[in-house]
């Protein structure tokens, strides 16, 4: 509720994001396994998950671009996070 909260707020936010993105994973790969469609190689598998992931969330760029064109930040920096860039932070 107030912007001088968010700084601290944030490393928090950030480890409970990464963490409920582990437990879905785990989840997914338990029930998924040895479904026909699920690969057998564990590391095919994980890059497959991780298409997916990217393309929901190119998907929720252009939701944003269509509908809420403010809020595209938000999408974009999930990108740039699954990319393992840093986010909101400017070239020099």
């Amino acid at each position: 509720e107030r912007a001088e909260q968010i700084e601290g707020l944030e490393p928090w936010a950030s480890l409970w994001e990464e963490r409920t993105r582990q437990v879905f994973i785990e989840g997914y790969t338990e029930g998924a396994r040895g479904a026909a469609s699920y690969p057998e190689n564990e590391e095919h598998a994980r890059t497959l998950i991780e298409l997916f992931i990217i393309e929901k969330a190119l998907y929720e760029i252009r939701y944003e671009l269509d509908n809420r064109p403010d809020w595209v930040g938000i999408p974009i920096g999930g990108i740039l996070d699954l990319l393992g860039e840093p986010v909101g932070e400017e070239d020099s």
